[in-house]
Order: C-alpha cells, then sequence, then structure tokens
C-alpha cells in the first residue's frame, strides 16, 4: 500500500501575522537609523556670509554717522526707528518687521564706553543689573567682526545677542528676526565726530614677540630658545592720553590698527603685570601704516 502524500506544514493565521509585524517593525528601525545619520548637529557655525548684491536690490540702508555703522534691511520690513535715552546714556535703533503676532525685529544699542572696558568685562558687568542675559558666552565672528555672542530672553522665547567693540562704543545686537541676512550688511563707517572708527587708510601694523623663553641663554644662541610670537591684549593711546584702542592681536601676534594721522602709544592692557611691556611711541603718517615690533618681557631669567 503506498504511503499517503505528506502535505507542506502551514502556518496558523496569528503566527504569520506576528511574522508581518516583526519585519515591519525592522524596516521602521532601519529607516530611523539611516535618517539619524543624515543629520548635522551644527556647532559655532559661522555665521553666512552674503556676497551677491542682487540679493539685496530694493532694500533700504540705515546709515548713522555719528556712532559709525550702517545696516541695511528688507523691503517687507515695516519701520526703523531711531531713539537716544537721555537717562540711560545709550542709542537704540529697531528694525521691525511687519508680521503681526509674532516677534520679527532687530534691536541695535549703542553705549558710550568710557572706561574702554573689553566686551568680556562689559558683559560681565550688564549681566549684573540685566536678569534676562544668559550665564554664558562665547567669542565668535559676526561677519567679520570678532565679537562675543551671548543670549537674552524669557518665559521660553530667547534671542541671540552680539556684543561688538569698536573705538569707544560697545554695539550690542539683538537678534529676533529669522532673515539673517538683514545682519550680513552691518558694517562699521567713518564717524561724523572722528572717534576713530575704522575706514582710515593709516594706522599702525606689526607683530608681538616674547622673550626669553629658556632660562639661560647660550652661546651660540639655541634656536629653540628663540623669541615666540605672542597673543597680547595692547591699549593705544593718543597723544592727549585718551585710549582709542584696546584689543587682542592675532594668535600669530600679528596686529593692524586703522588710525588717523597722529602720535599714539602702545602699551600692554594688562598694566605692569608680566609679561610686560615698555610703553612704546609711534607717529602715523597721513598714507600708510607705521610698522612696529613689540617685544614683551616673558620674566624667564
Amino acid at each position: 500500500m503506498p504511503p499517503e502524500p505528506q502535505n507542506s506544514p502551514k502556518l496558523s493565521p496569528p503566527v504569520f501575522i506576528w511574522i508581518l509585524i516583526l519585519v515591519a517593525a525592522l524596516i521602521g528601525s532601519l529607516q530611523i537609523w539611516q535618517a539619524s545619520l543624515q543629520k548635522v548637529v551644527e556647532v559655532s557655525k559661522p555665521l553666512e556670509t552674503i556676497t551677491s548684491a542682487d540679493q539685496f536690490a530694493g532694500w533700504k540702508t540705515y546709515r548713522n554717522k555719528e556712532y559709525g555703522f550702517e545696516i541695511s534691511y528688507l523691503k517687507n520690513i515695516e519701520n526703523a526707528t531711531s531713539t537716544y535715552f537721555e537717562k540711560d546714556k545709550y542709542f537704540l535703533l529697531t528694525i521691525r518687521g511687519n508680521k503681526i503676532g509674532q516677534s520679527n525685529q532687530i534691536l541695535v544699542y549703542v553705549f558710550n564706553n568710557p572706561q574702554n572696558l573689553s566686551l568680556k568685562k562689559w558683559w560681565q558687568n550688564e549681566k549684573i543689573t540685566n536678569s534676562f542675559l544668559c550665564e554664558e558666552s562665547t567669542e565668535i565672528e559676526f561677519y567679520g567682526q570678532m565679537s562675543l555672542k551671548s543670549c537674552e530672553g524669557d518665559e521660553g522665547v530667547v534671542d541671540d545677542v552680539y556684543y561688538i567693540k569698536n573705538g569707544n562704543y560697545i554695539y550690542k545686537i539683538s537678534i529676533e528676526i529669522s532673515d539673517t541676512k538683514i545682519m550680513s550688511t552691518f558694517k562699521f563707517i567713518s564717524t561724523s565726530t572722528s572717534t576713530g572708527v575704522l575706514s582710515y587708510k593709516s594706522g599702525i601694523r606689526g607683530m608681538v614677540t616674547i622673550g626669553p623663553t629658556c632660562p639661560v641663554m647660550r652661546e651660540p644662541p639655541d634656536p629653540q630658545c628663540a623669541d615666540k610670537p605672542y597673543q597680547a591684549s595692547l591699549r593705544i593711546k593718543n597723544q592727549a592720553g585718551k585710549v582709542v584702542i584696546e584689543v587682542k592681536t592675532n594668535k600669530d601676534g600679528t596686529f593692524k590698527f586703522d588710525l588717523p594721522p597722529g602720535q599714539y602709544t602702545i602699551e600692554n592692557a594688562a598694566g605692569g603685570v608680566m609679561p610686560s611691556l615698555s610703553p612704546v611711541t609711534v607717529t602715523v603718517g597721513q598714507n600708510g601704516y607705521q610698522e612696529v615690533n613689540l617685544q614683551f618681557d616673558s620674566g624667564i631669567r
């Protein structure tokens, strides 16, 4: 008697359904994983610089020669108003958008800085009286200008804030508008009061070095003990003794200051502490830059 044919085992409906669910879950997890690989987290990304003039066709430009800056804004911006607050001694430019119900504006504050405080010190002082400022700040390049970036806000609404030091002024720029192309148009111009704010074709440039770098100098000199480039904070005073610039040099020790013709004194902004610098007097002519090499004393003996 021939054997009966054996039928292939059949999957019961519940098992088959569970297999389909498992396959779908695996496919979904794979897609999520691939998407996570494509996600880019941007940290301290430089602000985009806009170079095409066509992108600014029809824009309006606000220019203030008293405080030495200008900024352009979109055609759909409602208005740009400026006010000087006599009591608190600061100037404020408000550029406001026309999107009702949305935070859509840029604020440019200009403060006098008679003590010539650094950006960090100015921010620290403001933080004492301004409870809305964030606890942290970071040095960042703001469209060609070195600035201090922080934030300001309350109740979940936080705006980026940039501090820029130029001449005897501190500029505080609060961004509450989505189109950052506006900020790429911010730039400094020469002032009507001749405070030494940019735009001169004369000045001082050079390099800072520091030495000795070894406790014992040798004969013949050891190349490893040669003076090295040094990033320093410099203070520039005019002939009347008024501070016109206080700035940090580049990391390689190089510097360049745009200044009107006249006699200036370069000092160590840190004062008489080590490393030290003896004051250097420089005369700036009508055209061109006076070359100066500054030697800091490391104190190593």
